[in-house]
C-alpha cells in the first residue's frame, strides 16, 4: 500500500516515513506535490487541506490521515460520496487547553491593559489609590463552562480543575462525561444549561453545520457577565454579535484564538474580523496558534503516524471521522 505524507519532507516527518515503513513494509512517500504516478497508485494520504479537485488527482484513495483536530477545511461530501474514510489526531489537546486557561487568566488579570498602561507610566491598583473594585479578578471558584468534552475540552476540564472550579461540559449525545475519569463535575446536552450561571465559557468546539453559529445574541445575553475563550473554531459564536456583546459590556471580556479572518496564503497581514475587536480593552487576541508549538506538532504527527499504521494494520483509523456530521 502506498501512503502520501503531503508536507515538506523534514528531518521529523523522514524518521516518521521510516517509522511506518519498520511496522508495515509500506510504500512512503513524503512530497509537497507528488508527481501524478505517486497521486495514481496513493491508498493513504496525510494532508491538512485538499479540495475536491485536488483530490480527482488520488483515484485509488482508501483514507485521509489529517494531522490536527479539524476537519472543515476538507471537501467532506466529495470525500463521503467517494467513500473514503477519514481520521483526525487529537495530540495537540493539552497544548490548545494550556492556551485557553492563559487566555482566560489574562482577561480576568487585566494583564494587556495594566501592562500597556504601566508602560506608559500609569499605575492602577493600591499605588494609585485606586479602589479594589478596578483590580484584577481570580478564578478560583468560579464556574467554567466548557462547550466540547473530547480531547481539548477534557484537557481544559483537567486544567481548570486545579483552581477549585466547578465545571460544567457541554456534550453530544446522551452519554455522561462524569464517570469516565474527566473532572467535569456534570455534562449536559443542553446548550442553555451549560451557559446558565457560567463566570468562564470555554469554546472547544469543531465547526459544522449544527455548531455554525449556534452562539448568537440570545446565547451570549445568557452569558452576561461571563469571559468566553474560544480555542474551537471561530465562527461557532455569530462575528457582530460577540463584538456588540463585548463593546456594549454585556460579556466582561474573551481571550480569542480562533477568527473570522486569515492571510491569504504567503502573505503575513490581514484584520482577523470585519469588526474593530483590537479596540476593545476588554478583549486578548491569539493569532490561533494553541495547537501551535514544538510539542504539540510533535504530539500531532505522532497521534496522525498512529492513525496511518492502524489503518494499514487493521483497514481502520484509531480517530475515525464522523463525515455526517463532521467530526
Amino acid at each position: 500500500m502506498t501512503v502520501v505524507i503531503r508536507q515538506a519532507e523534514n528531518s521529523l516527518w523522514r524518521t516518521k516515513r521510516d517509522d511506518i515503513v519498520a511496522r508495515t513494509g509500506a510504500d512512503v512517500v513524503i512530497a509537497e506535490e507528488p508527481d501524478d504516478e505517486v497521486c495514481r497508485r496513493a491508498e493513504l494520504l496525510v494532508t491538512y487541506d485538499e479540495t475536491p479537485e485536488s483530490l480527482a488527482g488520488f483515484p485509488r484513495l482508501l483514507g485521509i490521515a489529517v494531522p490536527i483536530a479539524g476537519v472543515d477545511h476538507l471537501p467532506l461530501e466529495t470525500i463521503a460520496a467517494r467513500g473514503i474514510a477519514v481520521a483526525n489526531a487529537h495530540g495537540n489537546g493539552k497544548y490548545v487547553a494550556e492556551r485557553a486557561l492563559t487566555l482566560a487568566l489574562a482577561v480576568f488579570g487585566k494583564i494587556v491593559p495594566f501592562h500597556l498602561d504601566l508602560s506608559a507610566g500609569e499605575w492602577h491598583g493600591f499605588a494609585a489609590g485606586e479602589s479594589v473594585t478596578r483590580s484584577w479578578n481570580s478564578i478560583f471558584g468560579a464556574r467554567v463552562a466548557v462547550l466540547g468534552t473530547g480531547s481539548i475540552g477534557s484537557w481544559c476540564a483537567r486544567l481548570f480543575a486545579s483552581f477549585g472550579t466547578k465545571i460544567v461540559g457541554l456534550r453530544r449525545g446522551t452519554q455522561d462525561r462524569t464517570s469516565d475519569g474527566t473532572p467535569f463535575d456534570t455534562t449536559t446536552a443542553r446548550l442553555d444549561e451549560a451557559l446558565s450561571g457560567a463566570d468562564v465559557v470555554i469554546v472547544t468546539l469543531p465547526l459544522t453545520t449544527a455548531t455554525r453559529g449556534m452562539i448568537g445574541p440570545d446565547e451570549l445575553e445568557m452569558m452576561r457577565g461571563a469571559v468566553v475563550v474560544n480555542v474551537g473554531r471561530a465562527h461557532v459564536v455569530d462575528e457582530r454579535a460577540l463584538y456588540e456583546a463585548l463593546r456594549a459590556g454585556t460579556l466582561r471580556g474573551a481571550g480569542l484564538d480562533t477568527w473570522y479572518n486569515y492571510p491569504d496564503a504567503g502573505q503575513t497581514q490581514a484584520q482577523p474580523s470585519d469588526y474593530p475587536f483590537h479596540e476593545l480593552s476588554n478583549v486578548v487576541l491569539s493569532p490561533h496558534l494553541g495547537g501551535y508549538t514544538r510539542q504539540a506538532t510533535r504530539a500531532s504527527i505522532d497521534d496522525t503516524v498512529e492513525n496511518v499504521i492502524a489503518y494499514l494494520s487493521t483497514g481502520s483509523f484509531g480517530n475515525p471521522v464522523d463525515l455526517s456530521t463532521g467530526y
